[in-house]
């Protein structure tokens, strides 16, 4: 039984090896501190200065004009020209986090990611149905993308106006295998939904399309559910690998993509279900993301912790040295 000057036993003074205490308590620190050093799922924050989409459309109306599909096209202009910085209404930076399940050899997307598209100005027209049913559709609306295009009579120049969106990022296919010397690289071949692939979806976010005549076209402002982008599917033609990489130097997930898909659509009313157009909506971008930092405030407490039991080891060690003496 050990005995000290001032009587009992100290509360530091247990039978724990306080030096494993502390290194596993370093550790911990460590491990907090570089999370993509640890296998499972990582927390990415996207750098909104490198991440953007552009957004646009292109419009088959053969059909309009009583010919067959494929013979006559027009294509989305933005509402916002290019300044000749490579931005327009057709450019959305993107800002938010990814949800990426990291592995030694593979990288997936279980979804959960939060992608928000910056908004880039107000365009044509006022949305009627998210802001106010009552109101007509002229004015602008606070927007992601905003882009015009010249159809036929009795449609004319038609406006439209992306808001308020937000997109996941899904992967549908098996874990992609990485591969590579110190800079993982990881073909990112996906196709369509409904088979092996991944795409970034709209689980928020409203669109709304004008005519200069008033006529609206959209009868659903809701985009929740839709495509924003499918990886390697360029042009609505067969898929083709989108090339991405996770450098293990800078710890930093590059995601480039080419996307192009089409969806036909229903003018007559009442619809016949035969379409009269099909729209192919283009989207071309990349999202650059790094490994979330834990706060400060959780460092600081972290610190100390360690602090704290290394000086609870000390203590320990000079009481003990004072009594053998």
């Amino acid at each position: 039984m050990r005995l000290f000057t001032k009587g009992g036993v100290p509360p530091c003074d247990r039978r724990l090896d306080r030096r494993k205490v502390a290194i596993a308590a370093i550790a911990a620190l460590f491990m907090f501190a570089t999370p993509a050093a640890k296998a499972g799922i990582v927390d990415f924050d996207i750098d909104m200065t490198k991440s953007f989409m552009v957004s646009s459309q292109k419009w088959d109306v053969s059909k309009i004009f009583g010919k067959a599909f494929g013979t006559i096209y027009t294509s989305t202009v933005p509402q916002v020209a290019d300044t000749g910085a490579g931005f327009s209404s057709e450019h959305a930076f993107l800002d938010g986090n990814l949800l990426v399940d990291m592995n030694p050899t593979t990288i997936s997307f279980p979804g959960g990611s939060e992608i928000y598209f910056e908004t880039t100005g107000s365009y044509a027209p006022f949305d009627p149905i998210y802001f106010d049913p009552a109101h007509p559709v002229t004015g602008t609306t606070p927007g992601n993308f905003g882009s015009t295009l010249t159809l036929p009579l009795p449609y004319g120049v038609v406006s439209s106006v992306v808001h308020n969106a937000k997109a996941d990022l899904f992967n549908f296919a098996p874990p992609i295998a990485l591969s590579g010397g110190p800079v993982k690289t990881f073909p990112l071949a996906f196709t369509l939904p409904g088979g092996p692939g991944a795409a970034i979806l709209f689980d928020e976010g409203q669109i709304a399309s004008a005519a200069a005549g008033g006529v609206n076209l959209s009868s659903e402002g809701d985009i929740v559910g839709d495509p924003a982008a499918l990886f390697g599917n360029p042009d609505g033609m067969a898929a083709t690998p989108d090339g991405g990489t996770w450098d293990t130097g800078t710890l930093t997930l590059t995601l480039p993509f080419t996307s192009s898909f089409p969806v036909p659509v229903d003018l007559s009313d009442p619809g016949d279900g035969i379409p009269e157009l099909i729209i192919y909506f283009i989207s071309t971008g990349v999202i650059v993301a790094t490994p979330k930092v834990p706060e400060p405030s959780t460092m600081v407490l972290l610190g100390f912790g360690v602090v704290g039991l290394l000086t609870c080891a000390w203590r320990a060690k000079t009481r003990r040295a004072s009594v053998t003496s």
